[in-house]
């Protein structure tokens, strides 16, 4: 009984970890453009392995990024959507339920936030080993509880 009652009182505390522990701001800066509909864009985007202007995603690994932004509204959720745009056409991307939930991923920092809060997102994209080699837009929004953006950006990528 001891050993349940230790495990699972460890195993949010790992959860709450993951992000924290992350060497993101070692990675290199991102080229990023604008979403559309004026949403609020990041202070910066950081990718893992991306020095240039076009990121390589390569199959079954995982595109590490991270953005800093700040929150423009008070929020108590906050859920990254991620849409691919390929040949000019939006596709979502449904991301795994323990990665959508964006307050598990900030650095140093939990859900509620406060508006004018200055927070990093640490976001791990899957990238499957079905994917075509293909050259895509990709948006990420980090979203608050009402839908509203509290960061967008766009990257070109290509899977190699």
């Amino acid at each position: 009984m001891f050993k349940l009652l230790l495990l699972a009182a460890l195993i949010p505390a790992v959860m709450l970890q993951n992000a924290d522990n992350s060497p993101h701001h070692e990675w290199s800066a991102a080229r990023y453009t604008q979403c559309k509909g004026g949403q609020p864009m990041p202070r910066a985007v950081r990718i893992e392995n991306c020095p240039g202007d076009v990121c390589d995603l390569r199959r079954g690994s995982n595109a590490n990024m991270a953005l800093d932004f700040t929150a423009s509204a008070v929020s108590s959720t906050l859920r990254v959507t991620a849409t691919a745009y390929v040949f000019g056409i939006a596709v979502p991307y449904e991301l795994p339920s323990n990665i959508a939930n964006a307050c598990v991923w900030l650095d140093r920092a939990r859900c509620p936030i406060d508006q004018g809060e200055e927070l990093s997102y640490i976001l791990e994209f899957p990238i499957g080993h079905m994917y075509p080699a293909i050259s895509l837009e990709i948006e990420i929004s980090l979203l608050d509880d009402a839908s509203n953006s509290q960061a967008c950006f766009k990257i070109q990528a290509q899977v190699v």
